[in-house]
């Protein structure tokens, strides 16, 4: 029996003689552990009361919370309960024996209610009572399940390291306090060509004498060192340069603990031969590009995201008339007439930042005096190397000699078309006027005639006023009457004034045709109606048209259309005379008459015209060019290839639409102009007539 059983025996059978408790007895020692137990409820460590037969006497809260028991389930129990491996040499007896000569302390492993070992700190102690003999043992332990888990991390930690140590393309050097070596990697050792017997010493001396052998300028180089050496809290960056060509980028850090001492430093040594080589072809370049960029007619601006100019060549500074000063910071809308800002706005957001880049555009810029000029526009976004948005390129091209030789192409075009057309109109024009005048002449006649009946009438009413009217006024009247035909003039001077006002009518139909379709129009969009438009169109056309096709039409409802309407005018004409010119063709082999068939509809948001024809079509071979500047099938003197550049220039450039064309059957072609209905009202391009 050990001696605790002893002391726990011996009270027991005390207090079963005296029947009391008395200040020496069990009374006594149970009063001296309760107080010790209340003291040791509030601990955070887990604590356990144990008699000599290891039965638990008591537990605090921190117990039961780590090993998961209620209290009940503890109490009386042996302590074996919550026991796991000991691993521990001598087992359980030696954490015994060690306690009753003082305590123990160490770590062990116990076990959760839930059967989980886990391991611990446990620190025991034994209570006497006032004679000396043990009363009971007590064990405080600490669960190390987290600083295992830390400790294990640390080691992942340390393995990690280690090898990053050894991975990375840096060559490392430690030294400590004293500037001892304490740590390098292979990395630093193939740098600088050093041993272990450098790598060794106990300082760094002469590993410093070895490197600074192999540098140029060795004096500066070990002075920095040295200067770094007695500074201790100054970082450094610098390059130094090997005698063999190499360029090495040296970073040096103090190491400092976190109470603030210096323990230490830390050097990186990172090999940039291939990087400055590369650094100085790319000098070389950009300066060849430099010299090009700025060298180029068409002007670059570059933007940030906001829009705001950051770099530009000298193209963009003269075509602007600013200082590289004033340039610098401004916004692309300062650069900008208020009535363009929306649509650079929309380009923008949904072509430039949604794509990528944006389509070739036509704009206006204003320079510093005011003035504003046109000019053919592209922003292509910048990213950088993580594919991030980090700016725009705007690539700028002054098209004012473009736009005047468009211009003047254009009254030229216009020229053209009313050359073409003159005669044909002259023809319309000339058959009602023709038969106006026949009939006024007629009319003419018949007046005179009807002037010499008057006078007839007239003496016979004088005569009747008289009181006698002679026999021969009435032959004579009766004669007159018979000469006139006047039965006859009755019926046909009602049908000739019929006639000369339908002629009439007709002329001013082809007038007004004439006036609607040639008159310039506004310089800004305005709402049209494409359905008259089409109709003066074919009225105009109509001396090309009329003798190698029959027209049909069919207008669909549409509302007024934003656009420039005489352009539009122009489109139609050219489509029209094309069509024409193309049923021609099929004409020299047919006499039969072929069809222009006119078709307009509303599908959704935009208006659809088509233009069809049942004439020579479009050859595969040629459908790629239709729309090329001076691309023609015609022959010479029948048209300048311009016709259907512009009208597609018309219809996309300056209305956002589009001009397709596909082939029908068995033969002919349709053209199909898509406009929206409600294009944002912007200042039109000077007005850029066609040539067919």
């Amino acid at each position: 029996m050990s001696e605790l059983d002893q002391s726990h025996q011996d009270r027991v059978e005390s207090e079963a003689t005296a029947g009391t408790s008395g200040p020496a007895g069990g009374a006594g020692s149970s009063e001296q552990i309760r107080l010790l137990a209340q003291a040791l409820r509030c601990m955070e460590e887990c604590v356990s009361i144990t008699d000599g037969a290891d039965r638990i006497l008591f537990v605090n809260p921190a117990f039961l919370r780590t090993y998961g028991y209620e209290e009940h389930e503890l109490i009386g129990q042996s302590i074996d309960i919550v026991r796991g491996d000991a691993r521990l040499e001598g087992g359980v007896e030696q954490i015994f024996k060690a306690t009753l000569a003082g305590g123990w302390r160490g770590r062990l492993w116990n076990r959760k209610r839930n059967g989980a070992e886990f391991p611990i700190f446990l620190s025991t102690s034994v209570v006497r009572d006032e004679s000396g003999e043990p009363l009971a043992l007590i064990g405080l332990a600490r669960d190390l399940t987290e600083r295992q888990r830390a400790e294990e991390q640390l080691r992942l930690k340390t393995a990690v390291l280690e090898a990053q140590l050894e991975a990375t393309i840096d060559g490392i050097l430690v030294v400590d306090e004293s500037e001892k070596v304490i740590l390098s990697n292979r990395q630093f050792a193939r740098m600088w060509q050093t041993g272990d017997d450098l790598l060794d010493r106990s300082d760094d001396r002469l590993l410093l004498q070895h490197a600074a052998s192999q540098v140029d300028g060795y004096e500066a180089f070990l002075e920095r060192v040295q200067y770094l050496y007695r500074h201790r809290e100054e970082k450094s960056r610098d390059e130094i340069r090997f005698k063999d060509g190499r360029v090495f980028d040296r970073y040096s850090t103090p190491l400092i603990e976190s109470t603030g001492r210096y323990c230490g430093r830390i050097w990186y040594f990172r090999d940039i031969t291939a990087r400055k080589q590369a650094e100085e072809l790319l000098r070389e370049s950009e300066r060849k590009y430099r010299n090009l960029y700025e060298s180029m007619t068409d002007a670059f601006a570059q933007l940030d995201l906001q829009g705001r100019v950051q770099e530009f060549n000298q193209a963009f500074q003269r075509m602007l008339g600013y200082s590289r000063e004033e340039l610098l910071g401004l916004r692309c809308h300062d650069l900008t007439p208020a009535k363009w800002r929306a649509l650079e706005t929309k380009i923008v957001d949904e072509q430039v930042v949604a794509r990528g880049y944006s389509e070739v555009y036509e704009k206006e810029f204003q320079k510093k005096d005011g003035t504003t000029f046109p000019v053919e526009l592209r922003m292509i976004l910048m990213r950088d190397e993580a594919g991030r948005p980090e700016g725009m390129w705007a690539i700028v091209r002054d098209i004012s000699e473009r736009k005047a030789m468009e211009w003047e192409l254009h009254q030229a075009q216009r020229l053209e078309s009313v050359g073409q057309l003159a005669a044909g109109i002259a023809h319309e024009i000339n058959t009602p006027i023709q038969y106006v005048g026949d009939n006024l002449r007629f009319i003419e006649d018949a007046f005179k005639t009807r002037q010499a009946v008057l006078t007839q009438y007239e003496e016979l009413r004088q005569a009747a006023a008289a009181g006698s009217v002679p026999p021969v006024l009435l032959e004579q009247l009766a004669q007159t009457l018979s000469d006139a035909d006047w039965d006859y003039l009755s019926g046909e001077v009602p049908r000739a004034v019929a006639q000369s006002l339908d002629g009439v009518e007709r002329v001013a139909t082809i007038v007004r045709a004439m006036k609607e379709f040639a008159h310039p129009g506004r310089k800004e969009k305005s709402a049209a109606d494409l359905n008259r438009a089409l109709g003066n169109a074919l009225i105009v056309a109509r001396n090309e048209i009329k003798y190698v096709a029959d027209v049909e039409t069919d207008y669909g409802e549409l509302p007024p259309v934003m656009c420039l309407i005489a352009e539009i005018n122009q489109v139609f004409l050219n489509l029209l005379i094309n069509a024409a010119h193309a049923i021609r063709e099929v004409m020299k082999e047919s006499e039969k008459k072929g069809k222009i068939h006119v078709r307009t509809r509303q599908v959704e948001d935009r208006a659809e015209i088509s233009i069809s024809d049942t004439g020579c079509g479009i050859p595969d071979a040629i459908r790629a060019k239709i729309f090329d500047p001076f691309f023609t099938t015609k022959g010479v003197g029948r048209g300048s290839g311009q016709g259907l550049t512009i009208a597609r220039s018309i219809v996309v450039e300056k209305h956002g639409g589009t001009l397709t064309f596909e082939p029908n059957v068995p033969q002919g072609t349709t053209f199909v102009i898509s406009l929206p209905l409600d294009a944002p009202t912007t200042a039109g391009a000077p007005d850029s007539s066609d040539a067919r």
